[in-house]
């Protein structure tokens, strides 16, 4: 166990959790004085555009991890013509969406106001700037992780947190909701800036030259993964804004603050330290085994946490205003639980080989939407469908297949007879 936990601690797994512990930490308190200070109708409306914001640019995050093996490879390679490349088309790529993403939301101001009960189209604009830079936030630190810079990383989100605090300040002195999603844009966008300086430099010299890509296998299923998990995350405040009054939305999308709160703090030591379990092929089913004791064990503790102290927490998160939601606290401390356990186990099963974890993650993800958009009488009864929803999604990440894996001394041993039988013949 202690040679597990030794090779575990390396230094890039140490740098990159801490910083986006710390990251997501500095979210949270800008997210939390935001609601202190708008109250719960006006602080669940911009809770809810955030997470629509977060639902539509998390699919930028999912393309740098999708495109990291193959800068990796390039930065192993010291191959700096063939990332400048990548870095290229995925700047494109953003700015494409970016425009895209203007007209869309220049078209559909008005169902968009529907959408959230908004009498205030700017507020639709603010939030598509948060959605740009936040994709740019997402791809530049995909990049700098890719080549290795995990001082940069770990910069950029303490230059995030330190801006977040900023922000947090001026939004209690003078609360409005424009200065709230507008000072987030800005916050995100001079993080990205910072962040997109080290890879510009890096790659401003090279000659470009067009790459091999390797050919990998999983990435459609990771792909598929991560974007069932992030509707998963997010669609519910949105519907929650759309379905109930402003002010059950509020206390619904308080709740939902506090669960994401909780999803990246138990997600932070069971994916940097457990999921190198993946590599230790030698140890596969000892790991396994204490990789899954280790998961239901923060699943319960967490869940234990929400049901104690339910007001606490909410308070903490909205204030007393928000007292009111204290038992929909409680219930969602299960729903995200189970939601951040099956982030976890979805790294760990997609690393293990499992290829078909996508497909029965987003028929899950499906499922629970629609019965969330038919089945909405109260914010209690959009909670209760999570908790059924995230549940069948850990059930089901766990017992997945996953293509077996072999320890080494099985593989040693069988080469070695290959290797003697064909000495003798």
């Amino acid at each position: 166990m202690k040679r597990l936990f030794a090779s575990a601690l390396v230094r890039d797994g140490a740098v990159a959790g801490a910083a986006n512990l710390l990251a997501n930490g500095g979210s949270f308190v800008y997210y939390s004085a935001a609601a202190h200070a708008l109250g719960p109708a006006t602080g669940g409306l911009f809770l809810a555009l955030i997470a629509a914001a977060l639902l539509i640019s998390v699919f930028a995050n999912i393309a740098g991890v999708a495109l990291t093996p193959d800068v990796a490879r390039l930065h192993a390679a010291n191959d700096r013509g063939g990332v400048r490349v990548l870095a290229g088309r995925a700047a494109l790529g953003w700015l494409a969406s970016g425009i895209a993403l203007i007209v869309v939301a220049l078209a559909l101001t008005g169902p968009g106001e529907s959408l959230f009960h908004l009498d205030d189209p700017v507020l639709l604009i603010e939030t598509g700037a948060v959605v740009a830079a936040n994709a740019l936030l997402f791809l530049t630190r995909a990049f700098v992780q890719a080549i290795a810079r995990f001082d940069v990383y770990a910069w950029s989100n303490v230059v995030e947190t330190i801006l977040k605090a900023i922000a947090a300040g001026a939004i209690v002195a003078f609360p409005s909701l424009r200065l709230t999603i507008g000072s987030l844009a800005a916050v995100l966008a001079l993080s990205a800036l910072f962040t997109a300086w080290p890879v510009f430099a890096y790659v401003r010299r090279a000659r470009p030259v067009v790459p091999a890509f390797a050919q990998r296998s999983g990435v459609r299923s990771l792909i598929a993964a991560f974007s069932a998990l992030a509707v998963m995350t997010f669609a519910d405040g949105i519907i929650a804004r759309h379905m109930l009054a402003p002010f059950d939305a509020g206390l619904y999308n308080a709740a939902a603050l506090a669960g994401r709160a909780l999803m990246s703090a138990l997600g932070f030591l069971p994916l940097v330290i457990l999921s190198k379990l993946a590599h230790d092929r030698e140890e596969s089913e000892r790991g396994d085994r204490f990789f899954y004791a280790a998961v239901g064990a923060c699943c319960l503790g967490a869940i234990a946490i929400f049901a104690l102290f339910p007001t606490f927490i909410l308070i903490a998160v909205g204030g007393r205003a928000y007292v009111a939601g204290a038992p929909l606290v409680a219930l969602y401390g299960i729903a995200a639980s189970a939601l951040s356990m099956t982030n976890v186990v979805v790294s760990y099963r997609i690393s293990r080989g499992a290829r078909t974890i996508g497909r029965v993650l987003i028929v899950i993800a499906a499922a629970e939407l629609a019965a969330m958009l038919v089945y909405h009488p109260s914010a209690a009864a959009l909670v209760d469908v999570l908790i059924a929803g995230h549940t069948l999604a850990l059930v089901g990440s766990c017992l997945t297949g996953a293509r077996p894996q072999r320890s080494r001394r099985a593989i040693d041993a069988q080469t070695g007879a290959r290797s003697a039988g064909s000495s003798t013949t």
